[in-house]
């Protein structure tokens, strides 16, 4: 089960499964969707833009991306999940695809607005 993850690795040539069969949800990115099951949801093909630290950035496709049914309550760095992002859309839900969420960044009071 590869619900969350992101699998990229760009010009990686065969990613054949032998056997059983990998369940993902649609909460799977991957830089080439073309040996990945696409039922019953296809994976997000993208690149995440991960940085020094593996968080995504906002722009990244790995944003609000799966239901917070299917992840856990906290990220790999024991952060919260489900922090949903003004401005994105949600794909399936507020949680980021990935082992970190990227934290909710007020940008209106960032310099002390008061």
């Amino acid at each position: 089960n590869l619900t969350g993850s992101i699998v990229y690795q760009p010009d990686f040539v065969d990613r054949a499964f032998s056997t059983g069969a990998v369940v993902h949800g649609g909460c799977l990115l991957v830089d080439n969707a073309t040996t990945w099951p696409s039922t019953p949801f296809a994976p997000i093909v993208g690149n995440p833009g991960l940085n020094a630290a593996l968080v995504a950035p906002l722009a990244s496709p790995a944003i609000d991306v799966c239901a917070a049914t299917t992840a856990p309550l906290v990220d790999f760095a024991g952060n919260p999940r489900s922090v949903d992002q003004p401005g994105v859309p949600n794909i399936n839900g507020p949680v980021d695809l990935g082992a970190r969420e990227l934290p909710f960044t007020d940008t209106i009071f960032a310099n002390g607005f008061d």
